[in-house]
Formats: C-alpha cells, structure tokens, sequence
C-alpha cells in the first residue's frame, strides 16, 4: 500500500476541504486538523507513517513540531504558505531564525508570485510551485438566475468583504466610494460584509459624510449569502492595506466580478490583469479608485468573461496538481541538522498570535 502525503491544517475550512478532496482524488491523502487536538503532530505522523508532510507555515508549535519529526525521520517537508515581504515590518534576528527553518523544507507550494519572491529571498533554492490559497470555483460560479441576495440589499451594488480591522482597508474603501458618488451619473450603493472593532467608526464616517444611506453594512453573513451577494455585484473593493493574499479576491472572480484592489493584497498581483477584468489602485488615491469603478461598470461584461477565464486556472485542481507534483519532486532536506536542531527548540514556543 502506498504510503500517504499528510496535509496539515490548524482548521479545514470549506476552502481547505475543497483542496483536500482534490488532491484525494490524484492519490491518498490523511489530513490533521491539529488546533483543539489532544494529538500532536508527532503522534499523528508516527502513527500515519507518510511519504511526505504538508506543513502550513512554522509560526505555530504543531507546524514546528512536524517539520522536526520530518527531518528525524528523513521525510520531505512541504511548506505551504502565503507569507510575504510587506506583510509586516521585518527585522532581521527574526528573517535569519526563518531563514534557517526554511533549510529544513524540501519543496514548497505558496499562494502566489510575491510569496515565492520572499521565500527565495529568504534563500529558499527548492522547488516552488503557487496555488495554496485557491478557491473552491464552483461554489461562487455565476448561474443564469442570480440567487437573491439577504434582507436589505439592494439589487446592484459594488461589493466589499472583510474583517473590518484597519488592514482590511474599508476605510480606504469608504474614501473611494465617496470620490464616485462625486463623478458617477448613476451612483451604485456599496454593501459592506463583516463585522469587527472598525463597524461603529465606519457608520459614523458614512453619516458624517452623508451618505449613510447609500453604504449597507451587512454584518458577518454565513459562506452562502456572501456567495449570493458577489452573484449580484457590479464589482468588487478590495483595498486593503496590508493583506497576505486575500481570498475574497478569488472569490469575485470567481464569480465573474470585476476587481478593484491594492497591492497589498497578494492576490492582486496574480489573479488581476490591469486593465482586463480589473485594476490596482493604492489605496491613498481615492480619486483614482472612483475613476476605475466607472470603468469596470462601463465594461463590466468584458471584464466578467476574463474574470472567469483566469478563475478557471485557480481553482482547488492546481493545488491539488501543484502539491502532488512537489511531492514526486522532493527528497529529504539536503542540510537538515541546524534546522531539525532550531525546529525542535522552537517547537515548545506558544503559537505566535
């Protein structure tokens, strides 16, 4: 019997779940959902035996803990991750201690262009492959009778999902949307999903500037009414200050949506062709922002059919096609003692928060 891949995941979301399901049907597969279990990693591997490990990041301790047991068992590691340069401040003591985990992966699977820069700067010289963060496509594909969206929504709307946390950029979001009212003949509303410390500032901020009436704040809404809600959308606001990559992003396109977000976001710079189904916009150029929604209204259909196009090759099929090609490619880490030594000293450290 085949020796299984082990994927790790601190919880299977249903994206995670449609990823799992894909790279199960190309061979076998035994995940480990290790937050909240009394398991550890290393119990579960000894137990499972695989032929390679799957391993989302190393800040938390699982993740630690299971590329020590790879490297003392000669096991090839996969990194999996949507880490970037621009994420965070970086310091040095801190990219040095990566640095030398990274030594002990033999392949890594990121979610996108701007993740593989920062684990090759980091002197990553193993196979990459992008696709991490992947969508499940068919769950947002447009069909021919748009569901209705909840209570309260209007019929058309341009569309912004996050936490709303400053990084998530839904003032910057506020700031455009105030700039189109300005210059749009017909001015669309804005629906806002999500909820968090910002909500009551942000309400405040639309009444202050007069137009709380036209911005519906929709709150944290269950995966399949924010599904209904891209299907009816003139497009998506995504102008995040700081964003690993932003699965939201995915989301739009997957549903046919024209995007307007920052280069913060790591998948802006990946899943937007500037000009072709969206554009990217620093979030401190509100004027450039509004001018850009006018232009994705005005070729929203052309826009829409690219939309889907690129969609269409990021679904959970290229994670599951990428992660299985690492894992033909990968042999044991080449220099694995400092990085087993650093793995198995840094595994007792509480999860970075």
């Amino acid at each position: 019997m085949t020796a299984p891949l082990a994927l790790l995941a601190a919880r299977f979301e249903p994206h995670h779940l449609a990823r799992l399901r894909a790279a199960s049907a190309r061979g076998p597969v035994t995940p480990f959902e290790f937050a909240g279990s009394e398991v550890t990693a290393s119990a579960f591997l000894d137990l499972k035996q695989p032929r390679a490990v799957a391993i989302p990041g190393y800040s938390r301790r699982a993740c630690r803990e299971a590329l020590a047991w790879c490297l003392r068992r000669r096991v090839p590691a996969i990194l999996m991750t949507d880490s970037k340069a621009d994420d965070f401040p970086r310091r040095a003591p801190g990219e040095s201690v990566k640095a030398a985990l990274l030594r002990g992966f033999s392949a890594a699977l990121v979610s996108g262009s701007r993740s593989r820069e920062y684990i090759q700067a980091l002197g990553f010289d193993g196979a990459v492959r992008d696709g991490y963060d992947v969508v499940d496509v068919e769950v947002f594909r447009p069909g021919a009778d748009p569901p209705t969206p909840p209570p309260g929504i209007p019929p058309r709307y341009w569309l912004a999902v996050a936490r709303m946390v400053p990084r998530k950029g839904h003032a910057a979001a506020l700031d455009a949307y105030g700039s189109y009212r300005r210059i749009a003949d017909s001015p669309l509303p804005l629906v806002l999903v999500g909820d968090g410390p910002q909500r009551e500032g942000l309400e405040q901020q639309c009444r202050d500037r007069g137009f709380a009436t036209s911005v519906h704040f929709a709150g944290g809404l269950p995966p399949g009414d924010v599904a209904a809600l891209y299907q009816r959308a003139a497009g998506l606001l995504h102008l995040a200050e700081r964003d690993q990559w932003g699965l939201v992003i995915g989301e739009a396109i997957a549903s046919g949506l024209p995007v307007i977000a920052s280069p913060g976001a790591g998948a802006a710079w990946d899943l937007i062709v500037e000009g072709r189904n969206g554009f990217v916009v620093d979030p401190a150029r509100p004027a450039l922002a509004a001018e850009r929604m006018i232009d994705c209204e005005a070729r929203r259909a052309e826009f829409s059919a690219e939309s889907l196009r690129i969609a269409a090759a990021w679904g959970p099929e290229r994670f599951a096609a990428h992660l299985w090609e690492l894992v033909e490619l990968a042999k044991p880490a080449r220099a694995p003692l400092a990085a087993r030594l650093l793995a198995e000293a840094l595994a007792p450290w509480p999860d970075r928060p």
